[in-house]
């Protein structure tokens, strides 16, 4: 009895050492962290960064003072910066992340600026407790990225037509907020992000440098990915490394810089403050090499070029990033042609983020990219027209077709073929990526651009009939007069049959472009335009109207419904009563009028306009 009981009170002792190691032991395996509390004004530590290469160099820093609540129950730690580089570079965009360290704890990570033209660096480190905190929201992760998508209407109505192809219909609306977010406090502020371009021409430059200036990037001309990388540039990421942000790479790049904060196995976390503040996110993550630092009494700042993609960022939140090397993001794969009478073929191959968190930035770049793909290849902004045959490859799902003539708008509205092309490409995309019904996977886009010498644009200037009485059955010829650009007249005439089963006393006779035909049941049946499932979307994909088409139509006037999307023509009025009566529920909507024939004719130009015209229908005689 004396045996086993020393026996069990060996294990007991066993365990309790055991207990003990268990919760002692830090949560996190990284580097060891120094808490809040413990920081006091005139400490020293170092801080750790890349000036140039993969070389990650130590600095000094001393403990200022700590600004408390500087956000919402979180603090700031003031600190000055020490050493020969910073003295010449003072507080650099691009050190966003760079671990500060006390007596070899980490502290936090060098992350906000004090004004500019300051006599000395001073900058503010969030703390690494703040930045932890990050690791629960990868229990919602899955969630919050599933109710980040949502159906956006500006898409679809872009790519079925009724709404203009203007950038601002492709901005994201949740950027609006970054302004607001970043401006608020005007003393301290986030670091810049170098946000580096390559090959990119000076109008899409000017573009970007528009549009994410005022969103804390400094966007700077930059190389491409270093290609393969050599031994020397192969370094894995660890604190003080520089890293990117991936929103485009190939023929073309679109990176953000940061520097790493934090590693513990495969989790890194960087940056100190948000990119795009969206919460759960799905960017590619890359190793990247800082080319040079720039110096400048404004404000200093990194080059870099993107050396590979390692992993996937989970997080962008207000204290920092959390990626995941190993883990392959998801990015969308496009090949592009580019063809001319003038010229040998171009083509592009480029993969553009598919990130879920802002369900516009995706068809935003898609465009910027595309529209600086035709600019490079036609070697000027040009302003033509354009064919473009390719296909959107969906998974689970039958292709996209995409077959359409693009000569852009008249001269008043600034809209070129290109812009009109690569908007209605990426007004497809954002259709698809925004919609309510599933999460869907591009697998691929692939898109061939033919230039022709002019501008083939033609407007419909009046429609004439041969008969302005018919009766069931007869045909009639529709003749529709259109002005060619800079060009001559044309006369195009179709014949149409009055359907047998026609019990009107008038009919509309439609004819011209897809686009004013679709505008005019736009204003009719806007909830025809509403897809209620995945497949009423992509049928509304499929059978878009093409612009080098004339259109003809026949309607008539009806007293039915419109439900969920489909039609139900002609019904009794007892019925029609009680349908109307559900209309509140905003699925049911009333249907004034409907085609009952629609026909269309090839020709050689992008078509605009249109006109209606009324007939009258005489009862057939028996």
């Amino acid at each position: 009895m004396q045996v086993i009981n020393k026996i069990m009170q060996k294990i007991k002792n066993i365990l309790y050492i055991f207990t003990l190691l268990f919760l002692t032991t830090p949560l996190w395996s990284g580097d060891p962290i120094m808490p809040l509390r413990e920081i006091k004004p005139g400490m020293r530590g170092v801080a750790k960064t890349v000036f140039a290469g993969n070389k990650i160099e130590e600095f000094q820093v001393e403990i200022l003072d700590i600004i408390p609540n500087f956000r919402a129950k979180k603090d700031l730690i003031l600190v000055k910066l020490l050493g020969d580089n910073v003295r010449k570079t003072g507080v650099v965009a691009g050190m966003s992340g760079s671990p500060v360290y006390i007596d070899g704890k980490l502290i936090g990570a060098l992350s906000y600026r004090m004004g500019i033209f300051l006599k000395e660096p001073i900058a503010g480190v969030t703390p690494i407790e703040q930045m932890l905190d990050i690791f629960e929201r990868e229990k919602v992760r899955d969630q919050e990225l599933a109710a980040a998508r949502g159906f956006n209407p500006a898409f679809v109505e872009m790519a079925v037509g009724v709404r203009e192809l203007s950038w601002e219909n492709f901005i994201p609306p949740p950027w609006q907020k970054l302004k607001t977010i970043r401006t608020e406090n005007v003393n301290m502020t986030p670091l810049e992000i170098p946000l580096l371009l390559s090959g990119f021409e000076s109008s899409a430059f000017e573009l970007c440098n528009r549009l994410f200036s005022g969103l804390g990037f400094k966007v700077l001309q930059s190389g491409g990915t270093t290609g393969q990388a050599s031994d020397e540039d192969a370094v894995d990421l660890e604190p003080g490394s520089a890293f990117s942000v991936v929103i485009v790479d190939g023929d073309f790049g679109l990176q953000a810089t940061g520097t790493v904060t934090y590693r513990d196995g495969n989790k890194i976390l960087g940056m100190g403050h948000p990119v795009f503040d969206t919460g759960a996110v799905q960017f590619p993550m890359g190793q990247a090499k800082i080319l040079t630092t720039i110096s400048s009494l404004m404000a200093s700042t990194k080059m870099a070029a993107l050396t590979k993609i390692v992993g996937t960022l989970h997080q962008d939140r207000t204290t920092g990033l959390l990626g995941f090397s190993g883990e392959r993001p998801q990015m969308i794969p496009i090949k592009m042609s580019y063809r001319s009478e003038f010229q040998p073929v171009n083509e592009f191959h480029f993969r553009v983020a598919e990130d879920k968190s802002l369900y516009t930035f995706t068809p935003f770049i898609l465009r910027l990219v595309l529209g600086n793909a035709l600019e490079s290849a036609r070697l000027s902004a040009g302003d033509q027209t354009l064919i473009v045959k390719g296909k959107i490859a969906l998974k689970n799902h039958e292709d996209i077709e995409i077959e359409n003539l693009y000569a852009g708008g008249p001269p008043e509205t600034l809209l070129s073929d290109a812009l009109e092309a690569t908007g209605d490409i990426a007004a497809i995309v954002g259709s698809l990526l925004s919609n309510d019904f599933e999460a869907p996977s591009i697998e691929s886009i692939s898109l061939n651009f033919t230039s022709l010498p002019k501008k083939s644009r033609a407007t419909v200037q009046q429609i004439e009939v041969d008969k302005l009485v018919v009766k069931p059955g007869d045909e009639i010829t529709v003749t529709v007069t259109l002005q060619e650009f800079q060009g001559d007249k044309h006369k195009i005439q179709h014949n149409l049959v009055i359907p047998e089963n026609i019990d009107d006393r008038s009919i509309t006779i439609y004819a011209g472009s897809g686009a004013f035909l679709t505008r005019y049941e736009f204003r009719k049946s806007p909830q025809k335009f509403r897809p209620q499932n995945f497949q009423q979307l992509l049928d509304l994909l499929r059978k878009r109207r093409k612009n080098n088409r004339i259109f003809f139509q026949i309607r008539k006037r009806d007293k039915g419904v419109l439900i969920e999307g489909e039609e139900l023509p002609s019904l009794p009025p007892s019925i029609l009563s009680v349908m109307n009566s559900q209309r509140s529920s905003g699925n049911v909507s009333s249907l004034i009028d409907r085609k009952i024939l629609e026909d269309s004719v090839p020709v050689n130009f992008a078509v605009s306009g249109g006109k209606i015209m009324r007939i009258r229908v005489e009862p057939k005689e028996e």
